[in-house]
């Protein structure tokens, strides 16, 4: 019941903020997804303001979509189903193809997602995470190796980072890249770096 408020009330924060803070962090991320390609696995995208940093190319129409000469698949690996109608539609702006992994997320059968021609990059939407090796969704496993598996400021809450790390070694392909970046040090009990409170 904690976990599904936390995730609620998650959503409604970066719903207000998610924009602006998203706009600061670009700085950091803008140059590590210009060099983002092949089959990519994204943990935790929230909603994914940052698929605007891929490299583009300019459609017939004029518009502009994700470049599938460098960009193969993606697939986005997401616990929070409240994040999930931002993320299709910061997916669709982006011109991805968005379908929902309905073994993990039974409900993504009933979403409308807005159709995109064959040329248009895959983009999978995933319910869940890599914190425990036993229990890695079937998708994200049918999908590896991976050319690329890139996360931004959600390894802080990984509820067993090593894991996740493993995970992420596991799925990516022999001289793959894992790019990252993040803002806090995952803490471990009694290191003196960090300040802990017990109360």
């Amino acid at each position: 019941m904690f976990s599904l408020a936390y995730d609620w009330l998650f959503s409604a924060m970066w719903a207000i903020e998610g924009d602006r803070v998203s706009n600061r962090l670009d700085i950091y991320r803008k140059p590590i997804w210009s060099e983002i390609s092949g089959k990519i696995l994204e943990l935790g995208p929230g909603y994914a303001q940052s698929l605007q940093l891929l490299q583009h190319t300019t459609l017939k129409d004029g518009s502009e979509a994700v470049d599938p000469a460098f960009i193969k698949s993606y697939t986005v690996i997401e616990p929070n189903t409240f994040l999930y109608g931002g993320l299709q539609k910061n997916a669709e702006t982006n011109g991805f193809r968005v379908s929902y992994d309905t073994l993990s997320y039974p409900e993504g059968a009933s979403i409308t997602t807005m159709a995109s021609g064959d040329e248009s990059v895959p983009f999978m939407i995933v319910k869940g995470s890599l914190d425990d090796p036993n229990s890695i969704p079937q998708a994200v496993l049918d999908e590896a190796p991976y050319d690329s598996i890139v996360t931004s400021f959600s390894l802080c809450t990984a509820g067993d980072l090593e894991a996740s790390l493993a995970n992420i070694f596991k799925l990516l392909r022999p001289g793959g890249t894992f790019y990252f970046i993040e803002h806090v040090r995952h803490p471990a009990h009694g290191d003196p770096m960090v300040v802990e409170d017990n109360d």
